[in-house]
């Protein structure tokens, strides 16, 4: 019966995090001793119900409480980990898909509003597959449609552009 209770704790635990997230963020408050992504509230709630469960399990066929607790011990930390790995995994945040202006240089952009000769007009670049508008300055005029790349950051919403000529674009969208 305990081995049921431990179970449905842990069921109850997964849903609470699944209803309020992340709530249990032990790792946090042992000043970095622990890893977080490891012991989130689904890395315990599936170490709890899959160790009640199993344990039950374990319990009912073989009438062993003392071989229940260690193979529902194990197959609890199986599960805990994996999921706190699947955790980690999808928490994982892409390096590339920094937003911030000076990862655009480099990058291909479109002219939408006229670039006069000396002031600026507006581009917009797909950053990590967010479209972005900004200000822009060129050498000379740019009619809207021309197609630029970045060549520079002026300020944190305006770029400086050069048009897209064969010997004067980068090779692909990545920044160089």
């Amino acid at each position: 019966m305990v081995f049921l209770v431990v179970g449905g704790i842990g069921a109850a635990i997964l849903v609470l995090s699944l209803v309020l997230g992340d709530f249990l963020q032990i790792g946090d408050h042992l000043g970095g001793l622990l890893d977080s992504d490891l012991v989130s509230s689904a890395a315990i709630a599936a170490f709890l119900g899959v160790f009640g469960f199993v344990g039950w399990g374990v319990r009912s066929a073989t009438g062993s409480t003392w071989l229940a607790i260690p193979v529902g011990v194990v197959a609890g930390l199986m599960v805990g980990w994996l999921l706190g790995r699947l955790t980690r995994a999808l928490d994982r945040n892409d390096p590339t898909a920094s937003l911030n202006t000076s990862s655009l240089v480099g990058l291909n952009a479109t002219v939408i509003s006229d670039i006069p000769s000396s002031g600026f007009g507006e581009v917009r670049v797909n950053a990590a597959g967010h479209p972005l508008k900004l200000n822009a300055r060129a050498d000379g005029p740019l009619p809207r449609g021309t197609q630029v790349w970045v060549a520079g950051v002026v300020s944190a919403t305006a770029v400086e552009v050069r048009t897209t000529d064969p010997g004067d674009a980068p090779t692909n969208d990545t920044p160089h």
